[in-house]
């Protein structure tokens, strides 16, 4: 798992908000570092809108991909997202987003790891969704759960 500030896929972006290189840095740099070690989450924050990647290698769906969770919508003012404004909407790497005031409650336990957004009245608004840790620690490969 990561936790970032700016996005690498954010739902939208504007070059009246951000320097570009706050995207293609990170994804030159940290997207092959996150799909060769197997990261299974992404936590990503910054344009105050709300969505979920599909599981993504390489900049597209694939099943054994990084999730990037995001996009860091608590307590701020929600954005809109305008047509002329959104990048990447239509390439069908996203299963939600929309614009909503949440937060990612994560529980995390040897058997799974189990993310849900959950808006101000505590509704989940997006999951219940889990990751089985043995499968995942097993395609990661060389990471292993230690019980102290």
């Amino acid at each position: 798992m990561a936790n970032y500030h700016v996005p690498i896929y954010p739902v939208c972006f504007s070059p009246n908000w951000d320097d570009p290189r706050t995207i293609t840095e990170p994804m030159t740099y940290w997207v092959p570092l996150f799909e060769n070690y197997n990261y299974g989450i992404g936590f990503e924050n910054h344009v105050h809108l709300y969505k979920r990647t599909k599981p993504l290698r390489g900049g597209v769906p694939a099943d054994k991909g990084v999730m990037y969770l995001g996009d860091g919508n608590w307590g701020t003012p929600i954005n809109s997202c305008w047509p002329s404004m959104a990048t990447r909407n239509d390439t069908g790497i996203y299963d939600v987003f929309n614009s909503i005031n949440s937060v990612f409650k994560v529980e995390v336990t040897k058997e799974l790891f189990t993310y849900r957004a959950v808006n101000a009245s505590g509704f989940a608004h997006d999951g219940p969704h889990s990751i089985n840790m043995t499968e995942y620690l097993n395609r990661a490969g060389e990471y292993k759960i230690i019980d102290e």
